[in-house]
C-alpha cells in the first residue's frame, strides 16, 4: 500500500466474492456482511501508536514522523469503514427494496474522503524537510542544533525563525488530522442514526456509536503541557490527534462493528424458518437419554439403539 493511498477493495475486505449486481441472493450477501462486521479488529492489523512508541518517535523526529504516518493508517481503517457499510446498506436495499437504503449506501462512500488531505501531509512534510536542510546547511551540519531549534530548545536567530516554521507547520498538520478523524466519525454516527430510523420496525435495539471526544487524556496530556513548556508547542495538537486517533479505532470502530452485527443477526434470525430437528431417544424407557446420529447403541445404558426408518 502506497503512502496516503486508497487500499483496494480485495486487499482490505473479504467481500470480493460477493457480487450483489450479479443476482446473487440477499441471504448470500448478509453472510458475507455478518462475518465482516464480526472481525471488529479488520481494517487496521497495524496498531494506533501508544504513548510510549509516540513520545520516542516524536523526540526523535522532533515531532515530524507521526504526521507522516497517522494519516495512512488512518484513511485504511476509514476504507474499510465505507466497505463495510456500504454493503451493509446494500443488503438491507435488496431485503427490503426500499430507495432509501440506496441512499444510505452512496452515503458511504463519503467516508473514502478521508484522505483528502494527503497533499496537504505530504506538503508540510516537505517544506519541514527542506527548510530543516537549509538550517542544516547554514550550520555547517550541526544536526544537533537543528534537532534542538525544531524542539523549540534554541531560540535565537535563524534558529528562531526555523522553530517558529517548524511549529506552525506541525501544529497545522496535527490540527489537521484531528479535525479529519473527527469528520469521519461524525459521518459515521450519521450514518448510523440513518440506520436506526430504518430499522426501526425490525424489532432491533438502536445502535449507539461512542464519541471520540475532544483528544485528552490524562498521561498523553501532561506529557505534551510539559513538551510544550520546555518549547515543544506542536506536542500539543499531536497528542490532541493522536488520543482521538486511538479512541476512534479501539473504542468507537470496534463498538460500532459488534452492534451492527449483533443487530444483522438478530434481523436473519428473525426472518429465517425454524428449523425442526428430531434426535432420537433410548428405547429403554429408564434412560431415554438422546442419542447422536448414527449410534448404534445408548451411551448410557448400552441399550441397542432403534433401527433408522
Amino acid at each position: 500500500m502506497r503512502i496516503f493511498g486508497e487500499a483496494g477493495m480485495s486487499a482490505a475486505t473479504p467481500f470480493a466474492a460477493v457480487n450483489p449486481e450479479a443476482g446473487q441472493t440477499p441471504d448470500g450477501l448478509a453472510d458475507a456482511v455478518l462475518a465482516s462486521l464480526s472481525r471488529t479488529r479488520w481494517g487496521y492489523l497495524r496498531r494506533p501508536w501508544g504513548f510510549l512508541k509516540t513520545g520516542l518517535v516524536a523526540v526523535a523526529t522532533a515531532g515530524l514522523m507521526p504526521l507522516l504516518v497517522w494519516p495512512r493508517r488512518f484513511a485504511s481503517a476509514a476504507v474499510v469503514d465505507e466497505q463495510q457499510l456500504w454493503h451493509l446498506a446494500e443488503w438491507m436495499r435488496l431485503r427490503t427494496g426500499r430507495s432509501e437504503w440506496a441512499d444510505l449506501r452512496d452515503h458511504a462512500r463519503q467516508l473514502r474522503s478521508i484522505t483528502a488531505f494527503r497533499a496537504i501531509y505530504i506538503a508540510i512534510a516537505a517544506i519541514a524537510l527542506l527548510a530543516a536542510v537549509r538550517l542544516g546547511a547554514q550550520s555547517r551540519g550541526d544536526w544537533i542544533l537543528v534537532w534542538q531549534s525544531a524542539c523549540g530548545l534554541v531560540n535565537h536567530g535563524r534558529f528562531a525563525r526555523f522553530g517558529g516554521l517548524w511549529m506552525g507547520l506541525l501544529s497545522f498538520g496535527y490540527v489537521l488530522h484531528w479535525f479529519d478523524v473527527g469528520r469521519h466519525a461524525a459521518r459515521v454516527d450519521l450514518f448510523v442514526r440513518r440506520f436506526n430510523e430504518l430499522v426501526a420496525g425490525e424489532g432491533v435495539r438502536p445502535v449507539k456509536v461512542a464519541a471520540t471526544g475532544w483528544g485528552f487524556d490524562p498521561v498523553w496530556t501532561v506529557a505534551a503541557l510539559v513538551a510544550a513548556f520546555l518549547g515543544a508547542i506542536w506536542a500539543i495538537p499531536l497528542s490532541m490527534a493522536g488520543v482521538v486517533h486511538r479512541r476512534y479505532v479501539w473504542v468507537t470502530m470496534r463498538q460500532m462493528r459488534g452492534d451492527l452485527a449483533r443487530r444483522v443477526r438478530v434481523m436473519l434470525l428473525q426472518h429465517r424458518p425454524p428449523l425442526e430437528v428430531r434426535q432420537a431417544r433410548c428405547v429403554n424407557s429408564q434412560c431415554r437419554a438422546f442419542l447422536k446420529a448414527g449410534a448404534a447403541f445408548c451411551p448410557r445404558c448400552g441399550a441397542r439403539a432403534p433401527a433408522e426408518q
